[in-house]
C-alpha cells in the first residue's frame, strides 16, 4: 500500500530565479514522478513567487521529492498534499492573515524537524 501512486500537489513558496523550474523538473523526474499541471504566481510579498505543481507517485517519493527541494534549491518553504485537498486557483482563493500563514509554515517546519529525527535514528 506504500508505493501506491496517487495525485499530490506540491506547494512551493521560492524566490523567482533563473533556472528554477529545470531543477525542480530534475528532481521530480529523477525520482519518476510526472508533472501533470504547474502554476506559478507572485505572492504578496515582494520577489517571493507560488509555484503549485500537481503530480502522481508514490506517497514516499513525493516526501523526498520536498525535503530535496527544500534541503538542495533555494526555497523558503515546500508542502505537499493529497490532490483531493487542494482547491483548483479559479474555483476559489482565500486571503489569510500574515499571522496564520506564519503559524501555519512554523508547524509544517516542526514537522519536519521531527521526521528527520526520528528517521535519523
Amino acid at each position: 500500500m506504500e508505493n501506491e501512486c496517487k495525485r499530490y500537489s506540491v506547494i512551493i513558496y521560492t524566490e523567482n530565479q533563473i533556472g528554477l523550474l529545470s531543477q525542480f523538473s530534475n528532481i521530480f523526474t529523477r525520482r519518476g514522478l510526472s508533472i501533470w499541471s504547474l502554476l506559478a504566481l507572485p505572492t504578496d510579498i515582494p520577489g517571493i513567487h507560488y509555484l503549485t505543481i500537481v503530480t502522481d507517485g508514490p506517497e514516499k517519493s513525493i516526501h523526498n521529492a520536498v525535503l530535496h527541494l527544500e534541503d538542495k534549491i533555494d526555497v523558503v518553504k515546500a508542502f505537499y498534499y493529497p490532490g483531493d485537498l487542494i482547491a483548483a486557483p479559479d474555483e476559489s482563493i482565500y486571503k489569510l492573515s500574515e499571522e496564520k500563514v506564519r503559524d501555519f509554515i512554523h508547524e509544517r517546519t516542526v514537522e519536519k524537524k521531527n521526521y528527520l529525527n526520528n528517521r535519523n535514528k
